[in-house]
């Protein structure tokens, strides 16, 4: 990539909140001396996004970097409509305004009544869902510019709730693609799951043109829009029809106002799901436990009895004969 890239245009923004975390820094080391040895000064083309304190932090003052700040006590899953996701966004354009304004629109919202809060309804009926059985949800969005939300949901959700032997599996799916792919599972496979699918109402559209064949009629006269609505809803009644339960999230259109609507609306029904099953949503001991054996590897500074446990641990190995 350092390579490819014209890197006396490239901007680099280094995030993290505690300022140690390896893979980051390991990476941003690497950029640098790139730049380095490609003649770019890199104290001009790098941002800093972190906490107040901490090697990025001390980073920052000396080389007079530009920085940004990191919510404090907020989680980097939790942190997705503070500078740690906006600053890439306004760096290439995005409407960053718009993104705080449907925050701002779902806080408003928020509401004892599940009946009045769309947030609240969707953790409340997740939770109620894992505890009837379904250990797995699926989020599967219409709309292939949501598939990074699907990996940022499946961050939110796993990171958040699974504690102390609850918490469901996410399942990233796209539609209409998995239909094809990962279906036939939901419908007909272990009834352990419910699926969770999401579309805008209104969409960019195009006709689709007469077709040559006559056993493709149906498609004249008909829209790339229509066809993909077709799909979502027989989706969602194939689902039913099979007895796995389905949520069907809208929203108006797919703008700015709605992603970051949708981003704070999931925020706040994972809290309430935490809350529900009484799990600490804000912390990720498993992540920390890994990251420490990991610099225990690599320095023999970390958690000794998480590196000797990566020592320790069985290795069953499968080799062709001699």
């Amino acid at each position: 990539m350092l390579a490819e890239l014209p890197l006396e245009e490239t901007l680099v923004n280094v995030v993290s909140r505690s300022g140690t975390t390896a893979e980051t820094l390991a990476n941003f080391l690497v950029v640098r001396d790139g730049m380095e040895a490609a003649g770019v000064d890199w104290t001009d083309r790098t941002v800093v996004t972190t906490g107040d304190s901490g090697p990025l932090a001390e980073l920052a003052e000396r080389h007079n970097l530009p920085t940004c700040p990191v919510p404090e006590e907020v989680p980097g899953r939790f942190s997705v409509l503070s500078a740690v996701g906006l600053l890439p966004a306004a760096a290439l354009g995005g409407d960053v305004e718009g993104v705080l304004s449907g925050g701002a629109a779902g806080r408003a919202a928020l509401s004892p009544s599940l009946f009045d809060c769309p947030a609240y309804a969707y953790g409340a009926v997740a939770c109620a869902l894992e505890q009837r059985g379904a250990t797995t949800n699926v989020v599967m969005p219409y709309a292939e510019s949501l598939e990074p939300f699907a990996e940022w949901f499946a961050q939110l959700w796993a990171e958040s709730l699974g504690k102390d032997g609850l918490g469901q599996t996410p399942a990233r799916a796209l539609g209409a693609t998995d239909q094809h792919s990962q279906l036939q599972l939901y419908r007909a496979g272990r009834r352990d799951k419910f699926v969770t699918l999401l579309r805008p109402r209104e969409r960019p559209d195009r006709p689709i043109p007469e077709p040559d064949a006559g056993e493709l009629s149906y498609l004249g006269g008909s829209t790339l829009g229509e066809l993909i609505d077709a799909e979502f809803e027989a989706t969602e009644a194939s689902l039913a029809v099979s007895g796995v339960p389905n949520v069907r999230l809208e929203f108006d259109r797919l703008d700015a106002e709605s992603v970051g609507r949708l981003l704070y609306d999931m925020e706040a029904a994972c809290v309430l799901a935490g809350e529900l099953l009484e799990v600490p949503t804000f912390t990720q001991p498993a992540v920390e436990w890994g990251k420490r054996a990991a610099r225990g590897m690599l320095d023999g500074d970390g958690d000794a009895e998480a590196t000797e446990a990566v020592a320790e641990k069985t290795t069953l190995r499968v080799r062709d004969r001699p």
